[in-house]
């Protein structure tokens, strides 16, 4: 039988990271986490279910970290899951059938957004089904450090139905405050790694033209008013993220 090894990116995450680690302590044989300097009580939580911790250097987000988690795992499938993500029940009794099989080198998971302030409403429109490729033979997966990027996959993926999906818990996330103080960072961040593939006039137009995608592709394809608020303001902050990645390559402004 393949044993599993989750891996997991964490900086100062001690509100969530017990309660992803209690999710999926009983169906992996191994845990390795790799922390970006932790201030809070992170690292004490995780060292209650773990001796396998490496530190590096925090780059701003987390893509950078997810292959060198990969490349300490010693088991033959891994997991990739975040602090603030649970499995869900269907996935955590299906985990070891999936790793049994020689069809596929990778999964892809539907991932629940729960932005609402008391974690109880997911967005079933809005940015849905959000598709996580998140479980794959250790051997077969390459992530190469670029902010929100889908890992590459060596082999056929299978991308599960509606009952094997991930929970992802952001409540608030859209809020002004958090908004602020990393989406914006990231966009610039995104907008750098990208580069120029276009005049730099020609991005204030797309600039514009994301933004009225990404409200039509949510908001009325999706059918996002279905979700209320919640799917209001989470679709608001994607258009305005992707307007900032374009308008940050219009101006030639780059993350520091």
């Amino acid at each position: 039988m393949a044993g599993i090894s989750a891996c997991i990116v964490v900086r100062n995450e001690e509100k969530f990271v017990r309660r992803c680690l209690e999710n999926i302590k009983g169906v992996v044989d191994e845990i390795v986490v790799v922390d970006g300097q932790s201030t809070d009580s992170t690292v004490e939580i995780c060292r209650q279910y773990t001796d396998r911790i490496f530190f590096r250097k925090p780059q701003g987000f987390a893509n950078p970290d997810y292959q060198f988690a990969i490349e300490q795992a010693t088991q033959e499938w891994v997991l990739v899951i975040d602090a603030d993500e649970l499995l869900s029940d269907e996935i955590l009794a299906s985990l070891r059938d999936l790793a049994s099989t020689d069809v596929y080198a990778a999964y892809a998971f539907p991932r629940r957004n729960y932005y609402d302030q008391a974690g109880l409403k997911w967005t079933s429109h809005v940015a849905y089904p959000d598709y996580q490729v998140r479980f794959s033979r250790q051997d077969s997966i390459l992530y190469t450090g670029q902010i929100h990027e889908t890992p590459q996959v060596k082999g056929k993926t299978k991308f599960l139905d509606d009952k094997y999906y991930m929970i992802h818990l952001v409540p608030g996330s859209y809020e002004f405050k958090d908004f602020k103080s990393h989406y914006i960072r990231f966009a610039k961040i995104q907008a750098r790694q990208e580069g120029l593939s276009r005049s730099r006039p020609m991005y204030f137009l797309k600039a514009f033209s994301d933004f009225v995608w990404t409200l039509n592709e949510n908001l009325i394809r999706k059918k996002g008013y279905k979700d209320g608020a919640a799917g209001l303001c989470a679709t608001f902050m994607f258009a305005s993220y992707n307007f900032l990645v374009s308008w940050y390559k219009a101006t030639g402004q780059s993350a520091k």
